[in-house]
């Protein structure tokens, strides 16, 4: 998500937008298109050949991204400072886009919107990035809202989570550091992982 064009990882992270198969080319999470009419056909094709390069002549150009026509938008709003002033920018924009895009963002746990945030702007690497997420990942059944996620779409399907915090101003900052420290028994070791017990 960091790797994203502008500002689409923040966007993309905070309202769980789904990406179609041109948005994934435009935003860099794959290199070929190919239309989902083909797949059997390429699945033939695959076990037949035993090729990976095989893919290349069932890939065509993808269709106009969603993502890339509102590129700008999203840049405009997701470039704010904090998760407060995202809110505040799609609030004041209030067309369709902004609207559906701030449900989506309130709709979910204000604990995990302010981490996923935090999470995605802190990746420089890829180690930092693993880091980070293992270190919210250990704390999250404990303190986060996971269970309770879980609860409403899986268990019950009654889709009405009760958050433990009803807002992003309700997050205490002490259990958002909590978060980023690092975890119970030490972080991993990404790049000597094998030489781990």
């Amino acid at each position: 998500l960091r790797n994203a064009p502008g500002r689409l990882g923040e966007y993309l992270g905070l309202t769980g937008t789904r990406m179609r198969g041109e948005d994934a080319i435009y935003a860099g999470f794959a290199d070929l298109y190919i239309h989902r009419r083909r797949l059997g056909d390429l699945k033939q094709a695959l076990v037949e050949a035993g090729d990976i390069s095989t893919l290349q002549h069932f890939a065509e150009a993808p269709p106009p991204s969603e993502l890339a026509l509102r590129q700008q938008d999203v840049d405009r709003v997701f470039s704010a400072a904090t998760l407060p002033a995202i809110l505040d920018r799609l609030r004041g924009d209030g067309s369709e886009w902004a609207l559906k895009s701030l449900d989506a963002i309130e709709r979910g746990s204000p604990l995990s919107a302010l981490m996923i945030l935090s999470v995605i702007r802190d990746a420089g690497s890829i180690e930092t990035a693993l880091r980070n997420e293992y270190r919210f990942v250990s704390r999250v059944l404990e303190h986060g809202d996971f269970l309770e996620g879980i609860r409403a779409i899986v268990i019950d399907k009654d889709r009405k989570p009760v958050w433990r915090h009803r807002s992003i101003a309700e997050v205490p900052d002490d259990l958002v550091a909590l978060m980023h420290r690092e975890a119970e028994g030490g972080d991993l070791d990404l790049l000597n992982w094998e030489d781990q017990p």
